[in-house]
């Protein structure tokens, strides 16, 4: 009954330049390997981790979210699930602020905020902090957790523009990310969902079924593009801005969306806002390592259920006689994909929502003034009630639905999944 429709869900030339990369990856492996960082002991940094064994990871992130072995946090070392050991995947990641710039304490590149910051809580799992830049005061939250195959950061923030006029600005998030699995920091990249999830793997796997992977996807805002190159891209964003989301895969002739040899690949993907005076956004972008098939859908085998009274479809009832909604859902090997949670009711000529304090609010009916009841991951909801009350003599029509990407928009063109019961009162 769960549905996905709206509303429902190459010449000498190339072979010289080709031996050329091959030749230089070892000199790119060991430039790359010459940067030496010594951290401010008055930057604080924690730790996060999943805890130890197949598919867990470690993570060491910066107050303002940097990490990667080259950069004041550190490496983020990932355990495959299966016979493969720990390594470390990412060379240097970081979010771009368009109204100042890198978000950093000098270990990536352009303007460094202060050397001082800190975490206002911190746990194995969990850190906050909070700093300002360009006039916004910002709060970050940077979190792990456990997926079906597989973990996951996930890098929140909250920008609140205290600059006294409305501004626009874009964040994009950028990594330079180096497997190293199989012995090597030459890789494979792909893009998929339309550019909304990016991810590199190790030359010798399946593109569509990598051994391991990691990934990167992002939301807030509105869409601003992406772009795959080769290393060193930081001096690019600065110098080019948004103008670097070109939404291109380098060195992709075929256009399947995947780069077409292995090398060291950067992965960026952006964002835009506009934020009035005194008033906030929020920005999330998500790091997930894995096995198997990335979240190429990631709706896929998600079922979102409604019932009434225990029953699907269709109920009918006596007046007075008490109305129980409830809804379930089964995330399916989607646990923590970020996705807007909706749930919509209609009576006569009569629209409401339920919003993001349980309350059942009217609305006109055009659905961009009705919000999600909830914002955040995919999770098993075994059954949760909705309505538990009597109701007048009528029609109504209950919705549940989900939908990607978590943007607060409950866009039907979108992927999205919708459950609906219809109950009779006479």
């Amino acid at each position: 009954m769960t549905s996905s429709h709206p509303l429902s869900r190459r010449s000498a030339i190339p072979i010289i330049m080709a031996v050329l990369a091959v030749a230089l990856v070892p000199a790119i492996a060991l430039a790359k390997a010459d940067k030496k960082l010594v951290r401010p002991k008055s930057l604080e940094t924690a730790v996060l981790t999943t805890g130890t064994g197949d598919g867990q990871v470690r993570v060491t992130v910066t107050p303002y979210g940097t990490f990667g072995s080259a950069t004041y946090g550190g490496d983020a070392y990932y355990n495959p699930v299966g016979s493969g050991t720990e390594a470390g995947t990412v060379y240097e990641s970081a979010v771009y602020f368009s109204l100042f710039g890198f978000l950093h304490a000098g270990d990536i590149d352009g303007p460094a905020l202060d050397t001082t910051a800190t975490f206002s809580s911190v746990n194995s799992t969990r850190a906050v902090s909070t700093f300002t830049a360009a006039g916004f005061s910002i709060q970050l939250t940077q979190s792990v957790s456990g997926r079906a195959a597989g973990s996951q950061l996930t890098q929140t923030y909250v920008l609140r523009n205290n600059t006294g006029a409305s501004q626009s600005f874009y964040l994009i998030r950028h990594v330079d990310g180096d497997l190293h699995f199989d012995g090597s920091i030459s890789d494979l990249a792909k893009v998929v969902r339309s550019g909304d999830l990016m991810y590199e793997f190790d030359s010798g796997d399946n593109p569509d079924q990598p051994v391991t992977f990691f990934a990167i996807d992002t939301s807030g805002g509105a869409k601003a593009g992406y772009r795959v190159a080769r290393y060193r891209f930081t001096d690019d964003i600065i110098s080019e801005g948004s103008g670097v989301l070109t939404s291109v895969v380098d060195d992709d002739a075929n256009g399947d969306g995947m780069t077409d040899e292995a090398a060291d690949w950067t992965m960026t993907m952006g964002r835009r806002f506009t934020v009035a005076a005194g008033a906030s956004v929020t920005f999330t972008t998500s790091t997930i390592w894995g096995e198997g098939a990335p979240n190429s859908d990631p709706l896929n085998n998600v079922e979102p259920i409604i019932k009434a009274n225990g029953a699907l479809d269709t109920v009918t009832v006596n007046a007075q006689s008490p109305v129980e909604i409830t809804v379930e859902l089964s995330p399916g090997n989607y646990t923590n994909v970020p996705v807007d949670w909706w749930l919509v009711a209609f009576t006569g000529s009569s629209w409401y929502y339920m919003n993001n304090l349980f309350h059942w609010t009217p609305f006109s009916g055009n659905l961009s003034d009705c919000g999600p009841v909830y914002q955040g991951g995919l999770c098993n909801l075994s059954s949760f009630t909705v309505w538990n009350s009597g109701l007048p003599v009528g029609s109504y029509q209950f919705w549940f639905a989900v939908d990607y990407p978590m943007d607060g928009i409950l866009n039907i063109n979108e992927p999205i999944l919708v459950d609906a019961v219809n109950v009779t009162v006479q």
